[in-house]
């Protein structure tokens, strides 16, 4: 029997017949070998970094590197197995060939670990043949990694009635559920053979288990039917831009035009590629699967910062729950095991998705405008808006987990709820959306490399969120202090990069509105669509107006000193200051906070009233005497002569206090002059104080440019009728500027719910 163009066939060749062949059950296979074949992949991915440091003996920024550069080529690398998959074999034959792959090199890598003399002796590099081995065996894996992901779902949707478009949708939400199943056992029971019974271990069963999957998947092959490859689409493409170029100057009568391109979807989009269709190389065909191709690779480009956002929960998301409150009544989160709430609220998310669809339907059966809500693109647009939402409480929590730090609280990590809850499912949305919709929109002898765009997708979202940090910290480095550097979270500024990652999410959402509905079966709900879309990110930004309303002036000092109308990070030294201004007394009421290098070390601010240096600087030390913290003023006519002694004008109320982290804070109020505007004022750490004297500080970089000018202003609070108060007095008489700040709260949560309600 001849086999049609586009018609599925069976093993032997055959026409396939629609009982005996495809169905659920042979798309099911796919499903339970994504499982099997993601945990391998992942677990080998956290197991990596271990064998590259204790076995390979590379160091730890090399190893982190390798495993870097190992997972984005697997992804990047699903482009060449759709290409194959598309254009020489079946997706059958195509993953039965990567698949193998993967596991030769998976038992090369084994054989080496098992093998000392394939090993590097103690304390030395490997050889040049032990790295070719490795490498060889390591990039056997991402090659087949790159096909298996490009093949296997695009596989499981062949098995499908495509024209039952639930049931392909279905199938994606489950399969989805199966990689991230994978994902569950590799983040959990992988982890604990690595750290109970060695790495080593690992290796085995993900050879025994990948060998299990290929077994699997090879067994169903008398229920699969196929599709046989057509040929390679970029050779296709290639010819239909050549063609247009060619004929640029040429003109196609419309009447011609309309008879050989006929009533396709796509013929008044990308027209200049029309003029392809003069001469008889290129077919109308082939000029519609380019312009489909290139209406997918837009969608694809608006994706990949939705993946940035993802790609956080794997690295700042796990350092935040490092520093935070992990006890769950007597047992311990461990650190590695963090990544398991996404993939919870993610396995959770399908079976809720699922049923919500089969209940909406049920009540809207009779509504297709309304059913449309779940269309491929309004689910993207959906995960993208939610994306944005996700950083915005990342960066909520955040700022609510530094302030609390410096109050001496450690928040819980079931704080990162929010984030890992909005991700999550944001994650689901817009991945699954984004394999049906490549699938379902692809041209036939394009779906393996339509599909591949996803995971594509995937690893571009992890090198931009690379570069990103990268760029704010060279940017915000110009400006004083880098957002992300250094070790201590406690001391950077993550909340305002998740800020710029929501803002840069919102500007992306809106990119994609823009090209969504101009692709496909965006249709004229999309406008609606939009405003919804709109509305959510505008409630999610007005809740971090709201915190970054009260940020400043309504922080507490450890202890709950004091209110201040002002503060200001400092730019080096790690360093705050919180002050308010009273100009009706030209007083000026200061909380200076930072680390000295040593738990017995000093800290002082100091103002010059005559240079912008340290020499002449009249200052305020703090340190610890005696189990006590006591501050003293010093006059410092000159480097070398730094005398305990009364300074230059009045100060009062002067007092210090140290947190359980060692980080100190000196209160003090001191008269300024009537008509100062802004004051030069320096701030140091030191080792510590002998008989009186402070040991010099450090001459680093950061303590050089410990110096700047403070402006001062004049606040409309309480504290600008009445005279400075000491830290003690403070909590009663700045009751008033804490009421201002709940007001402002109040007002950005009412004017969202407002925006919402009525443009809605």
């Amino acid at each position: 029997m001849v086999i049609e163009n586009g018609e599925f066939e069976d093993w032997r060749g055959s026409k396939a017949d629609p009982v005996r062949h495809g169905g659920v059950a042979a798309a099911s296979i796919a499903c339970v070998v994504e499982v099997l074949e993601n945990m391998v992949f992942l677990s080998n991915a956290t197991n990596f970094v271990a064998y590259f440091l204790k076995s390979m003996h590379y160091s730890a920024a090399e190893s982190a590197n390798m495993v870097t550069n190992f997972m984005g080529t697997s992804f990047l690398l699903t482009i060449f197995g759709g290409f194959v998959s598309d254009s020489f074999l079946t997706r059958f034959k195509t993953f039965i060939i990567f698949c193998t792959l993967e596991l030769l090199g998976l038992i090369l890598l084994t054989i080496q670990a098992q093998n000392s003399r394939l090993l590097p002796a103690i304390n030395s590099n490997p050889s040049k043949t032990q790295e070719a081995i490795l490498y060889t065996g390591l990039y056997a894996i991402a090659a087949g990694v790159g096909g298996v992901k490009a093949a296997l779902p695009a596989h499981g949707a062949d098995q499908l009635n495509h024209g039952n478009q639930r049931l392909i949708s279905s199938f994606f939400n489950w399969f989805f559920f199966s990689l991230c199943f994978g994902g569950l056992i590799a983040s959990t029971v992988m982890i604990w053979i690595e750290e109970n019974l060695g790495w080593n271990w690992s290796f085995k069963i993900s050879v025994v288990t990948l060998s299990v999957a290929l077994c699997i998947f090879a067994m169903g092959f008398p229920i699969y039917r196929h599709k046989r490859p057509g040929g390679s689409p970029l050779t296709r493409i290639y010819k239909v831009f050549a063609s247009a170029i060619g004929n640029r100057k040429m003109l196609l009568p419309e009447a011609e035009y309309a008879q050989i391109y006929g009533e396709k979807r796509n013929r008044d989009k990308l027209r200049f590629l029309n003029k392809a269709l003069i001469g008889d190389s290129v077919t109308a065909t082939d000029v519609e699967e380019t312009k489909t191709f290139l209406g997918l690779l837009p969608i694809f480009a608006s994706t990949i910062m939705m993946n940035c956002c993802l790609a956080q929960l794997m690295t700042f998301s796990v350092q935040q729950g490092n520093i935070m409150d992990r006890s769950l009544n007597n047992f311990i989160i461990p650190t590695q095991s963090l990544s398991v709430f996404p993939l919870f609220i993610m396995l959770a998310s399908i079976p809720v998705y699922e049923y919500f669809i089969r209940l909406f339907r049920l009540k809207n059966n009779n509504r297709p405008r309304m059913l449309n809500m779940f269309q491929p693109l309004r689910r993207i647009g959906i995960g993208l808006a939610l994306a944005s939402g996700s950083m915005a409480a990342a960066a909520i929590v955040e700022a609510k987990r530094r302030e609390a730090a410096h109050d001496g609280v450690t928040l819980s990590v079931f704080w990162l709820g929010w984030q890992y809850l909005l991700l999550g499912v944001s994650d689901m949305l817009t991945l699954g959306g984004m394999l049906e919709f490549f699938y379902s929109e692809a041209p036939d002898s394009m779906r393996s490399m339509s599909t591949a765009l996803s995971w594509c997708s995937t690893s571009m979202g992890y090198f931009v969120s690379s570069v990103l940090v990268t760029i704010c910290n060279s940017a915000s480095g110009h400006f004083g202090k880098e957002w992300l550097g250094g070790k201590d979270l406690n001391r950077t500024r993550l909340d305002l990069f998740y800020t710029l990652l929501c803002i840069l999410n919102f500007i992306n959402l809106l990119n994609y509105i823009f090209w969504a509905k101009r692709a496909f079966y965006f249709t004229r709900m999309g406008s609606h669509f939009s405003h919804t879309l709109f509305l959510l990110f505008c409630l999610c930004i007005t809740q971090i107006s709201a915190t970054y309303a009260a940020g400043c002036s309504s922080l507490k000092l450890t202890g709950g000193k004091k209110q201040y109308s002002n503060c200001t990070e400092l730019p080096s030294l790690n360093s705050t200051l919180h002050f308010t201004y009273n100009a009706t007394n030209s007083s000026l009421s200061i909380a200076f906070s930072a680390p000295p290098p040593r738990p017995d070390g000093w800290i002082a601010w100091a103002v010059n009233p005559l240079a912008t240096g340290m020499a002449g600087s009249q200052a305020l030390l703090a340190f610890k005497a005696n189990g006590s913290m006591v501050v003293k003023t010093y006059n410092i006519s000159s480097y070398s002569s730094i005398v305990e002694g009364k300074l230059s004008f009045d100060v009062w109320d002067l007092e210090a206090e140290s947190d359980k982290d060692g980080k100190m804070t000196l209160y003090g109020s001191l008269k300024v002059a009537a008509t100062a505007e802004k004051l030069n004022q320096v701030w140091q750490v030191g080792p510590g104080v002998v008989d009186g004297h402070p040991k010099k500080h450090d001459f680093a970089k950061a303590n050089l440019a410990a110096l700047g000018e403070l402006k001062l202003v004049e606040k409309l609070s309480p504290a600008a009728s009445s005279p400075s108060p000491s830290p003690a007095q403070s909590a009663n008489s700045n009751s008033g500027s804490g009421l201002r700040v709940s007001e402002i709260n109040a007002a950005f949560r009412i004017l969202g719910l407002i925006s919402l309600l009525v443009l809605m």
